[in-house]
């Protein structure tokens, strides 16, 4: 072996550095060397009782091993023994959960006694453990006294007694217990040694086994010489870690970290913080295995990403981790905005990365954190490597065979060299050499039908984070789209069979896989009815990493994913002749059949389908019926069918329409005719408003004070308006109405709401609150009824402010909110007071989205649908608007309709994050400038947008726009942020051109692109917007306000305008969200 990299031991009084260059000297033997020459040295340290600390030297610690390796002969058949001290060992296998110290002395002393160790995962299920005994020919199995292990040691030795080919001779004893190997009474017993081993370095000294996340676990050997490859890795790092105290407490020995330990320690002095001995072993969690590091004064850290993803949010932790030398995670990605915030906090953070067949790669460890660069890693001075590229901009990683480092796995060469190739796919960082990140594995690659690839892993890794969901795993192979199956976590358990608690989990966990949706690409995007649940009677099979093992659940789900599959092939009407030609004849006799087949009734041929409860998964399969026929004759129009083709052409005329021009012209990308969805949007407007109830014959006088029915007061703009009405000495009652929420009670997600904006949250305990949870589109508003007679009888202005907020979405995936405004006409006209209470509805500057008149929007009646056509936002807010105008023709209902401007931040700067500026902001980071608009803006703060809606909630007026009276040049507000990302201000099409350009950096993945830089989710909004100086940036429509300023004295006297401070506070507020660094 060549001269080592003089890294470890350098100022140590306690420990010597073996002599590791000696090739004959084997890991045990390493062991006994320490108990001549660091006898001294703390191998272990626990905390005994709180506060105090214990310690166990090396020369404790080996003639606990060796007392280890008499017992394991005591309980070893002799004939075994004897052949283990002749270097012909034989497999030991362990099956335990016991502490650490007691584990790792029990693994060393069966290599010191000439054995093969074999340490098996107990989350392992029987058949795999089995499956690895018989493949080893293991003949002594340790188990552990749990009664968890001594039933999963039963099922196994009853699976391999029914093995009529396994003829396993199997002695089975209990795993040894602490006080075994350490005696109360250690320091009188006189130290007997084992006797001496003849170790033949090329038979199998440690067995790992593989993760099994495809098959059943593989048991992967390695010979003595592997094992001397491990005690050389910290050589090669850079900083020296003798003397250095490492929290162990979340590292299984049975794990592939867990091992490696055993010559870490060997090799550089390091001291395993641990916790007590005990029987049972103290389980790890985050909560005590941050007690253990903090009480145990560790300098060093190796845990899962689950660890560090709770930790980051307990600041006692964070303050204590920022004062340690290094925290390394693996085993699994770290949601990218943890790593980022514990990065900026000041805690270094370094990825580890190897392999069973490998060890560990990396540089382990680097002397400094790498800071914003903390995914990424360098590759082992010990390690010669090889980078495969893929068509992706991914690499293969493949380890090549050479003479000081031999992967105990070849399945490869390289130039001519044996290489084990790890199907490890790696990113380069982009500009610095020689850094790489893990991508994900080329196995775990998803190829669609259409030769699109979907990686899995960051869009699991999105869903895992729903508080409901324990596991996630993705499926497509070959198939025309993605599903996914969802392992609920235990207490959210479900039989899926019941069709009603199978629809209420997906609608559950929907919005998250909505926010899923929002990063994936098209081709990613999940639908609700492709979601498989997992059922408790096939539970889903994890690794000892607790990772999901994914083939073996995606065959044990094979008949359910199968089945999904085969409704979605019966959807694409195969069985349809497809036309001879694309005119409109055949077409439309094309599309009336597949639509009639899908949807199982009659439909005009000009009517929208969703009114007719077409839904999403319908509207997948009449889509992938026209593609599948378009494939066939005209494979240009296939390529560029929207992904919402269906939902932007919701009639079949509409679509054959489409059709047939795009036939004609297969480069086109033509929106849907503006003229057309006009008289659409009108058309359900007729609809909703064809009839009101009456009002009640008897009406009763109105006593007290001012009652609200609030919704949506979770959000920015309503958690103003509810703690000004709550503030408020002419309001004896507020009705706080929102949907349920997975995060949390009411109470909770407003008292977050409210402190996360600034506001007092002290107001939420004030007698005139009363939380709601409900749908306003439901019978009785989804309340109980007698809750719902409450509200008729009290309330006297309502302010409805909820609204599904997401601009790529169809009209259909508003039909709710629709629906609510109208069940809100029908409450009003219901009151019992003479006058039906004040309905004000927040509507929005977007129905105007195709105004094209460059002077003021005056506040107006807005009857042309045609201005609104677009996204279904803009386009259900003038529905709304259009019923509440109709209500007031028709019925004595006097709503107010208040079109919203662009709010733009909370009394502490809180502002969206997910909107258009702060993602515009945002991207600063990414592309290195921002853009400077012309014009003037009118954006306004939520506090003085509150103090006007109820203000106006009073208003006769039927129709008013809430902007800033006194607007401000885009510039006074962009400069002072520009100023403090330290980039420059350049064109907007220049800024453009450059977010365009950085869509090409194939060194990410587009998930991880899209959360870098969410400007790139808006790109098709940027790319439409109107620039000069005659428009608002960004060439939105200028909101008169002259009626609002009559009825507003915010608007008049108190709304100050906006400056360079606001825009201070806005970037301070983003960076204490850690929305910026």
């Amino acid at each position: 072996m060549p001269s080592l990299p003089k890294s470890q031991v350098l100022n140590s009084v306690t420990f010597k550095a073996p002599p590791l260059e000696d090739e004959s000297l084997t890991l045990p033997d390493i062991y006994d060397w320490h108990y001549e020459n660091s006898p001294n040295h703390p191998l272990f340290r626990y905390e005994d009782s709180p506060g105090k600390l214990k310690s166990i030297t090396w020369a404790e610690a080996v003639r606990a091993i060796h007392r280890a390796s008499y017992l394991l002969a005591s309980l070893s058949p002799p004939a075994l023994v004897e052949a283990a001290k002749e270097g012909r060992p034989s497999v030991i296998a362990t099956l335990a959960l016991s502490d650490t110290i007691t584990y790792f002395t029990t693994e060393v002393g069966i290599l010191r006694a000439g054995f093969t160790v074999f340490p098996i995962s107990p989350r392992n299920s029987p058949e795999a453990i089995a499956h690895l005994l018989k493949k080893t020919n293991a003949r002594h199995l340790l188990v552990g006294g749990e009664p968890i292990l001594q039933k999963l040691s039963a099922a196994t030795l009853q699976l391999l007694a029914k093995d009529e080919e396994a003829k396993l001779d199997l002695t089975v004893s209990p795993m040894p217990v602490f006080e075994q190997v350490y005696p109360p009474n250690a320091s009188e017993l006189e130290f007997t040694r084992y006797p001496n081993i003849k170790y033949d370095l090329k038979t199998h000294a440690l067995i790992l086994h593989s993760s099994g996340s495809t098959s059943f676990p593989k048991p992967i050997s390695w010979d003595q010489t592997g094992l001397q490859t491990f005690t050389v890795i910290p050589w090669y790092g850079e900083l020296d870690m003798c003397d250095l105290v490492m929290s162990c407490h979340a590292m299984p020995i049975f794990h592939g970290m867990g091992l490696l330990q055993l010559a870490l320690v060997a090799s550089c002095g390091i001291t395993m913080a641990v916790f007590k001995p005990a029987f049972p072993a103290v389980l790890p969690n985050p909560q005590n295995v941050i007690e253990g590091l903090v009480g145990t004064k560790c300098q060093l850290g190796a845990a899962a990403p689950t660890f560090l993803e709770v930790w980051s949010r307990m600041p006692e932790a964070v303050a204590y981790m920022k004062t340690m030398k290094a925290l390394m995670w693996g085993g699994g990605p770290l949601a990218k905005e943890v790593g980022d915030y514990l990065s900026e906090q000041g805690v270094t953070i370094h990825p580890q990365y190897g392999t069973s067949e490998c060890g560990v790669m990396n540089t382990f460890l680097p002397k400094e954190g790498r800071g914003a660069d903390w995914e990424y890693f360098t590759v082992s001075g010990h390690c010669r490597s090889a980078f495969i590229p893929e068509d992706d901009g991914t690499f293969e990683f493949v380890l090549i065979d050479h003479p000081h480092h031999h992967p105990t796995v070849l399945n490869t060469k390289v130039d001519g060299h044996h290489a084990y190739a790890t199907s490890d796919l790696l990113l380069p960082h982009p500009t610095k050499s020689g850094l790489w990140k893990i991508y994900g594995r080329k196995d775990d690659q998803i190829m669609l039908s259409t030769g699109e690839k979907t990686n899995p892993g960051p869009l699991e890794g999105i869903l895992c984070q729903d508080p409901h969901i324990h596991a996630a795993v993705m499926f497509g192979r070959g198939k025309f789209q993605n599903g996914v199956l969802i392992d609920p976590k235990p207490q959210f358990a479900f039989d899926p069979t019941d069709e009603t608690k199978l629809e209420a989990f997906r609608n559950v966990i929907w919005p998250t896989v909505e926010r899923m949706n929002e990063f994936a690409p098209q081709h990613s995007r999940l639908f609700k009815e492709m979601i498989i649940v997992a059922s408790p009677s096939k539970p889903f099979q994890y690794t000892a990493k607790m990772t999901a093992r994914r083939q073996a659940i995606i065959k044990d789900y094979d008949q359910e994913i199968n089945a999904v599959y085969i409704a979605v092939d019966q959807s694409s009407q195969s069985d349809i002749l497809v036309p001879a030609e694309w005119t409109p004849v055949p077409t439309l006799n094309f599309v009336q059949q597949t639509v009639g087949k899908v949807m199982k009734q009659t439909v005009a041929d000009d009517a929208d389908l969703f009114l007719y409860g077409c839904d999403s998964l319908q509207s997948t399969w009449i889509r992938n019926s026209i593609l599948r026929a378009l494939r066939e004759t005209a494979p240009e129009v296939a390529k560029r069918l929207p992904p919402t083709f269906v939902y932007d052409y919701p009639s079949m005329n509409q679509m054959v329409g489409y059709i047939c021009k795009a036939v004609l012209n297969p480069t086109m990308n033509e929106k849907a005719n503006i003229a057309t969805r006009g008289k659409e949007l009108q058309a359900i407007v007729n609809k909703l408003t064809a009839d009101f109830p009456a009002r009640p014959s008897k009406v009763v006088p109105v006593t007290g004070g001012e009652v609200y029915l609030l919704s949506g007061s979770t959000g920015g703009l309503g958690s103003n308006i509810l703690s000004q009405l709550l503030t408020s000495g002419k309001v004896s009652r507020v009705f706080a109405f929102n949907r349920s929420s997975s995060m949390g009670s009411s109470e909770s997600r407003h008292k977050i709401a409210f402190e996360k904006r600034g506001l007092d949250a002290t107001v939420l305990s004030s007698p005139k609150l009363v939380y709601l949870e409900g749908d306003f589109s439901e019978a009785h508003f989804g309340v109980d009824p007698t809750v719902y007679e409450e509200l008729q009888t009290s309330v006297t202005h309502i302010i409805h402010n909820a609204w599904r907020v997401n601009l790529n979405l169809g009209l259909q995936s508003f039909e709710s909110n629709i629906v609510g405004v109208r069940k809100l006409v029908d409450f009003s006209l219901a009151s019992p007071y003479p006058e039906p209470p004040r309905l004000l509805f927040i509507s929005s500057i977007g129905v105007f989205i195709n105004f094209d008149n460059q002077g003021y929007v005056k506040e107006d009646i807005l009857d042309n649908p045609e201005i609104a056509v677009g996204p279904g936002y803009s386009e259900s807010k003038w529905i709304s608007e259009r019923i509440l105008d109709a209500a007031a023709e028709k019925t004595s209902l006097r709503p107010v309709n208040v079109r919203l401007g662009q709010v733009c931040g909370d009394v502490n700067g809180m502002w969206n994050q997910d909107e258009w500026f702060p993602s515009m902001v945002k991207s600063a980071l990414t592309v290195k400038c921002l853009p400077n608009l012309e014009g003037l803006v009118s954006w306004i703060t939520s506090p003085d947008v509150a103090a006007a809606t109820i203000e106006m909630s009073k208003s006769n007026e039927q129709t008013l726009h809430i902007a800033h009276p006194r607007a401000v040049p885009f510039t006074s507000l962009i400069g002072p942020i520009a100023k403090e990302l330290g980039v420059p201000l350049v064109s907007w099409d220049q800024w453009l051109g450059t977010l365009e350009d950085s869509m090409n950096d194939t060194s990410v993945s587009l998930v991880e692109q899209m959360q870098r830089n969410p400007a790139l989710r808006l790109i098709d909004f940027y790319r439409a917007v109107r620039v000069g100086p005659n428009w608002e940036p960004v060439g939105v429509a200028r909101l008169g306000t002259d009626k609002a300023v009559s009825v507003s004295e915010t608007l008049r006297e108190r709304a100050a305008p906006l400056g360079a401070e606001n825009a201070r506070k806005w970037v301070s507020a983003w960076r204490k969200s850690r929305f910026l660094p």
